[in-house]
């Protein structure tokens, strides 16, 4: 079995050198020994380093699947390690970046902006039928209180309601969704990941420094190839079915120029 203080060294790394089996093995055999003793502060302790674990390793993993060009993958592994982070922050203090989940926090949503995902599903549903997930208890819209709290840890678990009966009302289209995972995929339409690409061909780890400023000019016709040779009664190259005396000949609309930037300066 190896010890906590070495599996803390592992964790600080930026590459595992252990596998992820050795890791997590060891930490819950550790968590079920301080359960047997009733250490309940260690059982907790083993339990925030196994959520370092999987906010870092999902971190790392969204990264390559970037590098690999699996973009949609990506994205859930960024919202998974979110989640995963979310439930760390009451329960652990990493202000001075420890195990670098400071710099994972703020890192997520830079990615998640350069995603050209804007449209999300979102359930309504009632939810009446429950279950704790610490002592099995079966809880209902009355009953709903076992002694065990959501979101607390109880012998090395977070405590939460497995839902066992659900009746779904309808299905939403929004824009901020609680559920990033709801990405919509609009038939005939094709994400553009061309920012990621970008990016991501000059970044050579996760924890490369890298940022980016936003220009805005106004956008014209003339500067795009789609639109050379192009007659007023012609149907409009963008695909918007008007002709392009009605479209964007007038356009004032504004375009965007991302100007990246990475610690190594390799890239503009």
């Amino acid at each position: 079995m190896i010890i906590i203080n070495d599996i803390e060294l592992v964790l600080r790394q930026r590459k595992f050198e252990l596998k992820k089996e050795d890791i997590t093995n060891n930490l819950k055999e550790q968590k079920e020994l301080a359960v047997r003793n009733d250490n309940q502060d260690q059982a907790k302790y083993i339990w925030c380093l196994e959520q370092v674990f999987k906010v870092k390793s999902l971190f790392i993993e969204a990264f390559n699947l970037m590098k690999k060009g699996d973009f949609e993958k990506a994205w859930l592994s960024l919202d998974r390690s979110d989640i995963e982070l979310s439930f760390l922050k009451p329960h652990f203090d990493y202000s001075d970046n420890k195990y670098e989940l400071e710099y994972i926090e703020k890192e997520i949503p830079k990615y998640q902006k350069l995603f050209p995902y804007d449209f999300f599903s979102s359930r309504e549903s009632i939810e009446s039928d429950f279950t704790c997930t610490i002592c099995g208890a079966k809880l209902g819209l009355r009953k709903n209180e076992c002694g065990h709290r959501v979101g607390q840890i109880y012998n090395g678990e977070m405590c939460g309601r497995q839902v066992n009966e659900i009746e779904f009302i309808s299905i939403s289209i929004v824009k901020k969704p609680m559920d990033k995972y709801t990405i919509l995929h609009v038939e005939g339409m094709e994400y553009n990941y061309f920012l990621l690409e970008t990016l991501i061909q000059y970044l050579d780890n996760p924890f490369e420094k890298w940022g980016y400023d936003i220009e805005e000019f106004d956008w014209n016709y003339k500067n795009d190839e789609r639109y050379k040779n192009i007659g007023r009664n012609d149907v409009c190259p963008c695909k918007s079915g008007k002709k392009f005396k009605k479209c964007c000949l007038i356009d004032k609309r504004k375009t965007k120029h991302y100007k990246f930037w990475g610690e190594n300066c390799k890239f503009l």
